[in-house]
């Protein structure tokens, strides 16, 4: 579509472009387009009067009703909103209803013109339009009459918001007894209330309005026009003063204008002269101003004030702030002096902040002290005191209440309006509209002249306007006095409106010069080619610009045009910039301008295509300037010019310069190539740039020179190559010369160049070629260097002179000693570290006895001292025979070796927490504290060291702590002493500091056993805190994992000091509220909390339980779904993420919850997998509430909130149907961790918000166990089965490891699969310090509960569960909701006839193992395994053959060179980089100094938040959004995957798959070897035994056809399952067969007792189930429930992989019906004849499916799927032969209970030969 730019004048007509098919421009919309559309979306004047008048009063305002926004997360689409229908509703109606969220709005909006266009004439309310369309049909303008309602609700939040404060402040301030602050509060309320809402007031040229005044009353932050309101009141108070002419008080303009002033100052002199600052300094200059005050503004976010005295040069700063947050804004400063010394030509001194000003002590006050501060220095007002800072917000409002009532009426209208112009203001600086109290007249004067210097017919676009009242935006003025003209249009750019932080800004900003004006005058030449043609889309006729052109350049041409004033010279402005050197040509005899300007570059004139055009200019001197002048063929080079500046001496002194003369050939170096070094360096031949040997011999022999025989014939060919060389090569000096070298140059420089012949080589392809080559990669391969190329004279000759010719004779060859030296001159041998040592140690006792001193403080390796000492342990006596013949270390070195004392204590004691508070004072660090903890698998082993204070010897390794050693050899007698038990853990505890780049700080360890209970921790817990309390160390959060253990003793936290307890109401009534609680102990304020990350695997691994089904509404959320996704074509997830999968991958987890997921399921899975998508949002959310780092906290409170009101909403969904919840909810540990991460959450925020000293920036995710996670992870990479003693002496050095991962930010990457933990909490990037510290009050936890509450409203509603009727049913007696039918739970528990003292199975469910919550250590010790198999090897038989004995030795000793291994790099890494810790504090300081400068940046500023209007019941029940009528196909599920996109982490952003391969978990040799060693070591042994163990199962398959393992035989498709491969799955699927059988015995017997016969007993003896007709995924059967007989279609079924603690993995198919643990279904209950409903009575009442898990005893009889006929309400007929079989078993139920009975009924509990108790020999545990 082509529309002509003629768009000013054109005619919208409707038949033309309505309906027509045409495409809406909705990028650069034609004006005419833009006032069609504005017309349409005008809201007429009957429906707007409904609304109140901006000049009635807020009373009225606030008396009006309006519904509340709806926060609710959109599904429906906005093109669903649109209708071709005609409007028929009164949209008074809308003023019932909810409005619309803002993103509904943002939606129509954007879609409003296409839609325009396509003729759509109405808007429906989709969220309650019914199938009637045509009686919800409103008006395209309804749009902007949502707008207008939420414009005027915003403006009521405000009001109401300033009423409540002063209400709620006079109380306060009543019971402290100020009276006098009661006074001006009810006054100021009464006055509130009779001023009008948003009408302009005489401030800023009439750009401000009354709404501004709320801000006064509250906590709200001062604006900028706020300041210069109050600045101005300052100004008309002055003259009351006798000495007011020596006082000027500035508004913001001026620090404006300071902070551009390196880019004024370059303005040309004219231009300067007519400057803002220009003025201030004629009238400082004039009125002898002795003092300037003015306000600044600092950071982007504080308020002080400065003052100048021009009298003693000096400046002088009031900053509220204190301390280290307290400092000059040093750029603006610099700024500031540099302007003064260019005005008044005298130096200025910086005093700094030493101009008299009040204290604040809290985050919003600053404006108001930055006023008084300058009222106090000017009038004598009292200081500002915190105490009355209410009073002194009531009195300002006054102020300006009783000014405007006083002035309303000579309030003059916005110079907009006066002007009536937008063709000048767009060329005028947004700026300037704000008006300066000290040049009233400037706007008048910068109009004024824009009127004389624009020309006609030219339209510059707006620049953007600032906002001044929403919220804080600072501006620059580009230009005042010297507004934007079209000569000025062309330097325009964004530092017209910027930040004025004076941090921010740079002093050496450039002005950017554009072409805007050269693309105006470009865009107006194609305006008038454009306006010659006729375009049947677009309006015919030329624009007004193109007209004007044209007429313009006749006029030029005939010499008749008269430029208007300042015409002239703004064309002149626009080349000048172009070319600073141009002349013009003036007037011309006849007195008329000429537009002809001469290029200072060639000289010549060029003349104007018409007036004020620049482009031809533009155009030839871009041209121009690449070609060399012709005008100025005198002027040196540009290299010339560079060397005169870098050698201004030589210039100056001709007696300086060298004559010339002969000198020698430098030859070719590293000054015509930096290269030829390293081709020295590289290469040993004497000369090259001779041919090919092979070529050589082709042309002379005819053959290759490797075919020639004849050693003559070779040394010829050699000869030539010789001759024909081109260079040669100077080793020594590293140079190259020609072989023809002139030997000499003519040259006066210092440095002579080569000579013509040595230039020639290095300008030859094949020296370039040379030196093109890299320097010899693999050193080992210069062995392979050809002989002739190895000059051996010159090295027999090299060996003599240093006494080394022996190793090059003959007979050395076969020295083992040359061979030996020459293996570790090789690298050979760096790896035998022993070895090694034990050579440097005989070398260096030969070196001592010839030079006759002693062995005193001998050195040895540290790898030869470890070998040593393991030795010395194994047999003393052996050791001191063989120290006798090798060079050892003596019985005391290896004491003092011992004797280094570990610098970290073993225990909890003062030295524990005076490391810690040392470190703090190191890093000059005094405020909050997050505490963690977690434990870790030792290497159970014990340990010797040496005390050096105590002078004994310690045994550690023990749980009890350390014991004391008096003779090192009896230390067993000391462990049988003491009874002590290896530990077999070791428990950690960490402080993390919320600073970035800081590591965190190790506070204790301890060994622990791994049977401890809570009672036993907590103990623990409550010295350590006691201990950091009684430093002073204020921790106020307590992290750990979700073991059941490890919650109990928070809580016993919780009950140890004061327990505190806040609120969150629940927006609706009848619905529970959020209670999150937080304890004081010892007046210091601590929360608990859970890992989050360990949070996300919980819920993963709930979603992937085969002991649940979990179920919301309409739908469930299980394995199944995200396993079929995997089969999709561009799957965002890796199969390792759902197949065999780490429990403990983070990666994994965060992928499963990540918005690529979510999208996927939408796209390819939504119809079945909508559980799925909301449990993946909902919980991903809420893990992301602690993770992302860029959320605001309100933010973060909402998502926790959602996720609290939707587990509310799910618990009671499953209480109100009954369902067992162990088997349909989250479990009972992942509900419990849920519930702590979400009062954390909200605890957190509380707790820094009211509880915490000072600046105190909140970083949820460093609240977490993941810091000791990083130090176990560390540790584990240099020994991965360490001992507790390891452990203690790698503590300082992890120090360094850690700083290492938390400085270069290296954290895990977030592609990789199994890796186990991924360490992510040091990742700072994106964090913004001023949300981080900004809290929201408790008005806003109600205004996100209410967000959160509608948003758990519509996705519940989505699962089909409405939750008013759901609440309702649930407030009813119980008796009254489901009288007739027990529960479902009942389903799952035995009847109360039944013993529960026989029968604790619950049909087998108690033997499931609940695989979702307990995480599982996730690094195996294969150090302690193999320990173990050398102790059962003591025991083994005498029978053992010998060769089996030698294998055993030699595995032992393996494993001992292993641990030696181990033990050196443990030395290695504890001895090296000491001095790297105290660069490591140093560091860490800048980085606690630098983050104090951004807290003091980024101070606690409270923002303008505006609570929502408080509303009644009533007015929330209207409110609710009901469940979208549309279908799951049809609704829009995008705006989840936005939200998920905007709140994700960006690891979970990253690590989708692509197409690279992600990598795995790495394994070092260590552990490879030590993993041989063990699985060798159970061989022997197994063989030993003559007996082979059953595997561990068979895990999930790598396809998608999962059969059971005890029914494989099914046939699918026409195809069979693999046939298990070799070894322990096959050992697996042998056993599970073996199962199957027996519980299919089992079955059949329980079928007979129960009285089963004839064709009912045949046919569920095995359901019908065969190899020809394997149940599968989706099948229909006959079910039993305690409900009675029912219909199920399968959608889970799973098969237990082992024993009775094996896993339940998930299925697709099963030939037997016996070999299936388990199955979840969809129940459908007969209603009338052959008829099956979806909506059993059961829950009919809430109208949502019902769902069941149940054992396959339970399971009747398969049916095919001919027998159903599905119904459009969703359930399905059965055809007359299965409804015969329904029906007869529905007569059998009494009978079917007693087989129930008889299968749950225990045995004698006799092992079958696979060690399985017989009763539970079906692998599911499905005795009853």
């Amino acid at each position: 579509m082509s529309i002509s730019d003629d768009d000013d004048t054109a005619t919208f007509v409707e038949r033309e472009w309505i309906g027509q098919g045409r495409k809406y421009p909705a990028k650069d919309t034609p004006s005419f387009i833009l006032r069609a559309r504005n017309s349409k979306l005008s809201i007429p004047p009957e429906s707007y009067n409904i609304f109140p008048s901006k000049d009635d009063t807020v009373a009225t305002l606030l008396a009006f009703h309006l519904p509340t926004q709806s926060s609710n997360v959109n599904f429906i689409s906005s093109t669903k909103w649109f209708s071709h229908d005609p409007p028929c509703a009164n949209p008074r109606v809308l003023l019932e209803r909810p409005i619309p969220s803002k993103a509904v709005l943002e939606e129509l909006t954007a879609a409003f013109g296409q839609k325009w266009f396509d003729g759509c004439q109405s808007i429906l309310d989709a969220r309650f339009s019914s199938s009637d369309h045509n009686s919800e049909c409103f008006p395209l303008w309804i749009i902007s009459f949502w707008k207008m309602m939420v414009d005027i609700r915003y403006s009521q939040g405000i009001w109401r918001q300033s009423l409540d404060w002063c209400r709620s402040e006079a109380e306060r301030r009543q019971r402290k007894a100020d009276h006098d602050t009661v006074i001006l509060l009810d006054e100021a309320a009464e006055k509130l209330q009779e001023l009008p809402w948003d009408v302009k007031m005489d401030f800023e040229r009439g750009m401000v309005n009354t709404l501004a005044l709320s801000t006064f009353l509250g906590s709200g932050w001062m604006t900028d026009s706020h300041i210069n309101m109050m600045v101005q009141v300052f100004a008309e108070r002055l003259p009351r003063l006798k000495f007011a002419n020596k006082i000027l008080i500035a508004p913001l303009t001026f620090a404006y204008d300071i902070n551009n002033v390196n880019r004024k100052l370059k303005l040309p002199k004219e231009r300067w002269a007519r400057t803002f600052l220009t003025r201030y300094e004629r009238h400082i200059k004039a009125e002898k101003t002795q003092y300037l005050y003015f306000p600044l503004h600092v950071n982007g976010n504080h308020w002080i004030a400065g003052k100048i005295d021009f009298d003693k040069s000096t400046i002088s700063y009031g900053d509220s702030f204190q301390g280290i947050f307290s400092r000059i804004p040093v750029s603006f400063d610099k700024l500031l002096c540099k302007w003064l010394k260019f005005a008044f030509n005298r130096t200025f001194e910086t005093l700094g902040n030493c101009l008299k000003h009040a204290e604040q002590s809290d985050a919003h006050s600053c404006g108001l002290i930055t006023a008084n501060t300058i009222d106090h220095a000017i009038f004598g007002t009292p200081l500002w005191e915190q105490k009355y800072a209410s009073r002194d917000r009531a009195r300002w409002f006054l102020v300006f209440a009783d000014r405007f009532f006083k002035h309303s009426k000579e309030v003059t209208d916005n110079i907009l309006v006066e002007t009536n112009a937008d063709s000048l203001l767009a060329n005028l600086d947004p700026t300037l509209l704000m008006g300066d109290h000290n040049f009233p007249e400037l706007i008048e004067e910068a109009l004024e002249e824009l009127r004389e210097v624009q020309p006609a017919g030219t339209s510059v676009p707006a620049p953007p306007a600032p906002e001044f009242n929403t919220r804080r935006v600072t501006i620059h003025i580009s230009d005042l006095l010297n507004p934007l003209s079209p000569c000025d249009s062309d330097s325009y750019s964004e530092h017209t409106i910027t930040s004025s932080s004076d941090e921010t800004y740079s002093a050496h900003d450039e002005p950017e010069s554009s072409s805007s004006a050269e693309s105006e005058v470009t865009d107006n030449e194609k305006d008038t080619k454009r306006a010659r043609h006729h375009d049947s889309d677009g309006v015919q006729g030329g624009s007004r610009s193109a007209t004007a052109s044209k007429t313009l350049r006749k006029q030029m041409k005939a010499g008749t045009h008269q430029p208007r004033s300042g015409s002239y010279w703004a064309w002149q402005c626009k080349i000048r910039e172009v070319d600073t050197k141009v002349a013009f040509k003036g007037e011309d005899a006849g007195g008329v301008r000429v537009w002809q300007a001469r290029c200072s570059n060639c000289g010549g004139w060029q003349q104007a295509k018409e007036p004020g055009d620049s482009t031809r200019f533009r155009n030839h001197y871009q041209r121009c300037i690449n070609k060399p002048s012709k005008a100025l063929k005198n002027v040196p080079t540009i290299q010339s010019l560079f060397t005169k500046i870098a050698n201004p001496a030589r210039k100056r002194t001709k007696t300086s310069r060298r004559q010339s003369a002969s000198v020698p050939c430098p030859g070719i170096t590293s000054r015509n190539d930096n290269r030829v070094p390293r081709y020295l360096q590289r290469t040993s031949t004497a000369g090259g740039g001779s041919r090919a040997l092979y070529v050589i011999a082709k042309e002379e022999y005819g053959k290759l020179f490797s075919e020639l025989e004849d050693v003559d014939d070779q040394q010829h060919i050699l000869d030539i190559q010789y001759q024909e060389r081109k260079w040669n090569n100077d080793h020594d000096n590293l140079r190259v010369f020609s072989t023809s070298c002139e030997k000499s140059v003519i040259s006066s420089s210092e440095r002579p160049p080569p000579c013509s012949k040595c230039a020639s080589v290095l300008a030859s392809a094949s020296f370039k070629a040379i030196l093109r080559k890299g320097p010899v990669q693999d050193q080992g391969n210069l062995r392979y260097v050809p002989l002739r190329f190895r000059n051996t004279v010159l090295g027999k000759l090299f060996t003599k002179y240093h006494n080394l010719e022996g190793i090059l004779q003959e007979d050395s060859k076969t020295s083992p000693f040359i061979r030996i030296a020459q293996a570790f001159l090789q690298g050979k041998l760096k790896d035998r570290e022993v070895f090694s040592g034990l050579v440097e140690a005989m070398a260096d006792q030969l070196d001592r006895e010839e030079r006759g001193k002693g062995m005193q403080n001998f050195q040895y390796a540290p790898a030869w001292v470890e070998m040593c000492q393991i030795l010395r342990d194994i047999s003393p006596q052996s050791y001191e025979a063989l120290r006798k013949h090798i060079q050892m270390p003596t019985a005391r070195s290896h004491r003092m070796k011992r004797g280094k004392q570990p610098r970290f204590p073993m225990e909890i004691n003062d030295r524990t927490f005076d490391l810690v508070q040392d470190q703090l004072k190191l890093l000059r660090y005094d405020g909050h504290v997050a505490l963690s903890c977690d434990d870790t698998k030792l290497l159970p082993s014990y340990r010797l060291y040496w005390d050096k204070e105590d002078e004994t010897h310690y045994l550690v390794g023990g749980s009890e702590g350390k014991l004391k050693v008096a003779d090192p050899d009896q230390v067993q007698r000391v462990l049988d002493n003491a009874n002590s038990r290896k530990a077999s853990k070791v428990r950690l505890w960490c402080l993390t500091i919320p600073i970035v780049k800081v590591t965190p700080i190790i506070v204790a360890v301890l060994p622990i056993p791994d049977n401890l209970t809570a009672e036993d921790l907590f103990p623990l817990l409550k010295k350590v805190l006691d201990g950091l309390m009684d430093r002073g160390i204020r921790v106020v959060s307590y992290a750990c994992d979700g073991t059941e253990v490890e919650r109990k003793v928070q809580r016993m936290l919780l009950d140890l000091g004061t327990k505190v307890e806040r609120v969150v109401k629940n927006p609706f009534p009848n619905r529970p509220d959020t209670v999150y609680r937080f304890t004081k102990y010892r007046q210091q304020a601590i929360c608990i909390v859970q890992d989050s990350k360990h949070a996300l695997k919980t819920f993963r691994n709930n979603l992937f339980s085969g002991a649940r089904l979990l179920t919301i509404g309409n739908t469930t959320a299980a394995y199944r779904r995200i396993r079929q996704m995997l089969e999709d074509q561009g799957c965002p997830i890796p199969k390792r993420d759902v197949e065999k999968l780490d429990r403990q991958d983070d990666n994994a987890a965060c992928r499963l919850f990540s918005a690529g997921v979510l999208k996927h399921l939408i796209e390819h899975h939504r119809d079945n997998s909508l559980g799925e998508i909301i449990y993946l949002f909902v919980f991903g959310e809420l893990i992301d509430a602690f993770q992302n780092r860029t959320l605001k906290h309100d933010e973060r409170i909402r998502l926790a909130l959602r996720a609290r009101y939707f587990l509310d909403a799910w618990t009671t969904y499953i209480d109100v149907c009954q369902y067992d919840k162990s088997r349909h909810h989250l479990s009972r540990e992942a509900l419990d961790i849920c519930d702590i991460l979400i009062e954390s959450l909200l605890a957190l925020v509380v707790i820094h918000r009211d509880h915490v000293e000072g600046l105190a920036p909140l970083f949820p995710w460093l609240h977490s166990s993941e810091p000791c996670e990083h130090v176990f992870g560390s540790a584990r990479q240099i020994v991965k089965d360490f001992t507790f003693l390891d452990f203690i002496f790698m503590i300082p050095k992890l120090r360094i490891k850690l700083r290492e991962a938390v400085l270069y930010a290296k954290v895990s990457n977030p592609k990789a699969t199994a890796v186990g933990y991924a360490i992510t909490y040091f990742d700072y990037a994106g964090i913004n310090i001023l949300d981080a510290a900004d809290f929201p009050p408790d008005e806003v936890f109600d205004t996100m509960g209410k967000a959160a509450a509608e948003d758990v409203e519509s996705l519940m509603g989505l699962l089909g569960v409405n939750l008013v009727q759901l609440y309702r049913i649930k407030n009813l007696p119980r008796a009254l909701i489901r009288p007739t039918f027990p529960p479902i739970s009942s389903w799952y528990y035995r009847h109360a006839d039944i013993d529960d003292s026989e029968d604790e199975s619950n049909e087998g469910f108690n033997n499931i193992a609940d695989d979702d919550t307990e995480l599982d250590e996730p690094e195996e010790l294969v150090a302690a395994d193999i320990q173990h198999l050398i102790a059962q090897d003591s025991h083994a038989p005498v029978t053992r053959s010998n060769a089996l004995d030698s294998k055993m030795e030699t595995l032992a000793v393996a494993a001992l060179s292993v641990a030696t291994d181990d033990a050196m790099r443990l030395n290695r890494f504890v001895e090296e980089g000491d001095e790297q810790l105290e660069d490591i504090m140093a560091e860490e300081y800048q980085h606690v100094a630098e983050m104090r400068d951004q807290l003091a940046t980024h101070s606690r500023q409270a923002r303008v938040r505006l609570a929502d209007v408080q509303l009644d019941q009533s007015q929330l029940l209207s409110s609710v959004i009901h469940r979208p009528a549309a279908p799951h196909h049809q609704l829009n599920l995008d705006s989840l995957v936005q939200l998920r996109e905007a709140h994700q982490t960006k690891n979970a952003a990253l690590g989708l798959r692509t197409r690279e391969a992600a990598p795995s978990r790495a394994i070092s040799d260590a552990d490879a070897t030590r993993k041989v060693i063990r699985d060798q070591m159970e061989m022997v042994l197994r063989s030993a035994d003559e007996r082979r163990g059953v595997g561990t199962g068979l895990e999930r398959a790598h396809r998608w056809r999962e059969s059971a393992q005890g029914g494989r035989n099914g046939v699918v498709d026409g195809k069979s399952a693999l046939a298990p491969s070799a070894g322990n799955t096959a050992n697996a699927v042998a056993v599970a067969e073996t199962t199957a059988k027996q519980v299919e015995r089992k079955r059949k017997n329980a079928l007979k007792k129960g009285g089963l016969v004839g064709s009912p007993f045949e046919i569920a003896i095995d359901a019908r189930v065969t190899p020809f007709r394997p149940l599968q995924l989706d099948d229909y059967g006959i079910v039993f429930t305690y409900l009675g007989l029912r219909i199920g279609r399968i959608i889970t079924m799973y098969s237990k992989t082992g024993g009775k603690n094996g896993k339940h993995a998930a299925i697709t198919d099963s030939s037997n019906i016996s070999a299936i643990s388990y199955m979840g279904l969809q129940i459908f209950e007969n209603h009338h004849a052959n008829h099956f409903s979806a909506y059993p009575e059961v829950t009919v009442i809430i109208n949502t499916n019902q769902f069941a898990l149940i054992p396959p005893i339970r399971f009747l009889m398969v049916m095919p799927a001919a027998a159903i006929s599905l119904q459009p309400d969703g359930g399905f007929h059965v055809n007359n032969e299965y409804m015969v079989h329904f029906l007869r078993f529905k007569t059998l139920e009494s009978e079917l209970e007693g087989v129930i009975k008889a299968y749950n009924a225990r045995g004698k509990n006799k092992k079958n030969a696979t060690g399985i108790p017989e009763e539970d020999g079906n692998g599911g545990g499905m005795d009853d």
